[in-house]
């Protein structure tokens, strides 16, 4: 009997690689969210340090200068917090995008595995379905070379 074969395979393997394309651009993407999110988390660890040592500062002498210097400090620590959370946002949005990608391709790959169990159950019955007359002319053969 002849072995079964997918004439759309080849179809299939690109749809496969296409998806783990996706994939890996959206591990990618992932990494950079987890990058900026340390980023953030580093700025905000520093911001609160600068205020827990600001609150000790201040209940000695502080010279204008050198509340000017943390206060812009401050500003600073703030203001790259916000640019740090607006990156992220867009990056998670563009992770959005990549996933919706990712949906689309896994499900095109899947209708093609859907096509091909099909067409391998469908094979699988024709093949046994000859199988069957065979082993059903060979049973005839017999009895009648028994009987002559």
């Amino acid at each position: 009997m002849k072995r079964f074969t997918f004439e759309l395979a080849a179809l299939l393997t690109l749809r496969r690689r296409e998806e783990e394309r996706v994939m890996m651009e959206l591990a990618d993407k992932n990494r950079e969210i987890i990058g900026k999110q340390q980023e953030l988390d580093g700025v905000t660890a520093d911001l609160k340090a600068l205020q827990a040592s600001e609150k000790k500062r201040r209940d000695g002498n502080e010279t204008v200068l050198e509340l000017r210097y943390s206060v812009a400090y401050r500003y600073k620590l703030k203001a790259d917090m916000l640019a740090l959370g607006r990156s992220i946002q867009d990056l998670l949005s563009e992770a959005e995008t990549i996933r919706a990608r990712l949906t689309k391709a896994t499900q095109t790959r899947k209708a093609l595995e859907m096509v091909r169990e099909k067409k391998h159950a469908a094979w699988k019955k024709e093949a046994s379905r000859r199988e069957q007359n065979f082993i059903d002319d060979v049973s005839q053969q017999r009895y009648i070379a028994r009987d002559r």
